[in-house]
């Protein structure tokens, strides 16, 4: 009986979490359609994810959400809804002081980098990270990931000397443009006037989502 209730409750949580007042602002697959057969289209609104008929892994589908104010990823053969999902929004509309500390209470150069990067980003859009630490030529980050046998390394860009920037230009790499895919992350902080680097944090898993989904 407990167990009964307990899966009736889930189903109750879904359905309120899937249901909205969505406008939709960017997809990559021109094939996509709802399950009554007409193709989404930018500018569409609908109140229900399920409305979609998902059919392909990677399918994305970028939404205004009219109640929350907020823009969301919609990905894939499933719904996803986490607060990583709003990196994905670019500057122009992204108000970065959502994300900033404001607390008084010092904190030192580790806890200020562990801050930063969370552990998982689906990668569509420019995703912009304020960073309360020094960002310019000398002092940067730099990102390790795995690409077949070989392990590249590549410093991430950033803008107004406190914001990092992750976007698609990772995967090129010493002038040569790379074939995109899902990547692992391993951050560190460079300063050129400290002999070694800090390192931030690893396992940081990116899903890398085509602008125009082909396959």
């Amino acid at each position: 009986m407990k167990k009964l209730l307990l899966l009736s409750c889930l189903g109750l949580w879904f359905s309120h979490a899937s249901a909205g007042n969505y406008k939709v602002l960017f997809i990559n697959d021109a094939t996509l359609t709802y399950n009554n057969g007409k193709h989404v289209k930018v500018g569409d609104t609908f109140t229900d994810v399920n409305t979609i008929k998902w059919q392909k892994d990677k399918q994305a589908v970028k939404v205004f959400n009219l109640t929350t104010k907020k823009q969301m990823l919609m990905l894939g053969k499933q719904y996803m809804r986490k607060t990583g999902m709003e990196a994905l929004i670019s500057s122009k509309r992204l108000s970065t002081n959502d994300f900033m500390d404001t607390s008084d209470t010092p904190k030192t150069i580790y806890e200020k980098l562990g801050s930063v990067f969370d552990s998982q980003y689906d990668l569509l859009d420019t995703i912009e990270l304020p960073a309360d630490v020094e960002l310019n030529d000398k002092c940067y980050f730099q990102a390790t990931y795995k690409y077949g046998d070989t392990m590249l390394t590549k410093k991430l860009k950033s803008k107004n000397g406190n914001t990092v920037i992750l976007d698609k230009s990772i995967f090129e790499v010493d002038g040569k443009q790379l074939g995109p895919r899902d990547i692992t992350l391993s951050i560190e902080y460079v300063n050129n006037d400290e002999e070694l680097p800090i390192f931030v944090k690893d396992g940081i898993e990116v899903t890398y989502i085509p602008d125009v989904l082909t396959e």
